[in-house]
């Protein structure tokens, strides 16, 4: 299975407070495939999801839902409720009930906080998704009807995420980027076992990010050294070949030789061979008037 996939399957084996059970199945029929007095349907490739549905309505409304198995390249599941009666009692509880029915989210039905991140969590179970952590951080959730996307959008940020908005194929897309911001829709859903899985992937990439902008910058270093070296023994070379290097000032010889002895040492360690007679960087300006010296 895929990340996304373990991650309903997490959410769909945990026991949903009773205060919470109106607003978790709100959430997977709002953006389910048909919420209006015409009926009430819903389809998903998950079959735990279906199930956890199906017992959401029945424990809500004493509502005996159908599940119906199809698909042909890979199964599908369609719930849905048949009973006019059903269905109207179902829409008056959550005000969608009439021609005029209410086209926004219904408020009412967050009782506590808990109860907001329910009805997140059963917007995931029908429209939402994440990526697996190890190749790419992003989450989202594909939203058929558009009208929904600011309020929807609302209430994640009320609950303290940070999602944002975009528009593909003709429908809105909420959506996360961010590891932080994935791991912590994971956590509010409900999906602790997962969000702990990111964390851990998201250390070891910054690890290894870490460990190669060491090693990145080590090499960059030692090619600056090596380059500088060369410049430097080709210098102090061409001075000896025109007998000019015998002519230079003590300090600047003594450096010179130094250089000639130890050719691929780096200037701290010149220093320490020369029982630090002189600092780094004051070693590093008499090579470079060497240098200097050998380009007139």
């Amino acid at each position: 299975m895929s990340f996304s996939q373990d991650v309903k399957t997490e959410l769909c084996s945990q026991r949903t407070a009773g205060c919470c059970r109106y607003a978790e199945c709100y959430g997977m029929l709002l953006f389910g495939r048909s919420f209006s007095m015409e009926g009430i349907s819903w389809l998903s490739s998950d079959k735990n999801a279906a199930e956890h549905l199906k017992n959401l309505l029945y424990s809500n409304f004493s509502v005996v839902a159908t599940v119906s198995e199809g698909g042909v390249k890979k199964p599908t599941y369609l719930v849905s409720v048949d009973s006019p009666n059903d269905i109207k009692r179902i829409l008056i509880k959550y005000d969608r009930y009439g021609t005029d029915a209410n086209l926004s989210l219904n408020r009412s039905v967050f009782v506590k906080e808990c109860c907001t991140e329910a009805f997140i969590r059963g917007a995931f179970l029908v429209c939402g998704s994440v990526s697996d952590p190890e190749n790419d951080f992003h989450a989202e959730f594909a939203l058929k009807n558009p009208d929904l996307a600011e309020d929807f959008l609302e209430v994640l940020r009320a609950r303290g995420l940070n999602p944002k908005l975009s528009t593909r194929a003709g429908k809105k897309v909420v959506y996360f980027k961010n590891g932080v911001d994935i791991e912590d829709l994971l956590t509010v859903i409900g999906a602790t076992m997962h969000s702990l899985e990111l964390m851990n992937v998201q250390i070891y990439k910054d690890m290894r990010n870490k460990t190669n902008r060491i090693k990145n910058c080590d090499n960059g270093n030692i090619a600056k050294t090596v380059k500088a070296s060369m410049e430097q023994r080709e210098a102090i070379e061409k001075l000896q070949k025109s007998g000019a290097l015998n002519t230079l000032p003590p300090e600047l010889y003594e450096a010179a030789m130094l250089r000639l002895e130890h050719p691929e040492a780096p200037l701290s360690e010149l220093c320490v061979i020369a029982g630090n007679k002189f600092t780094r960087s004051g070693l590093n300006h008499r090579l470079k008037r060497i240098v200097d010296l050998a380009n007139m």
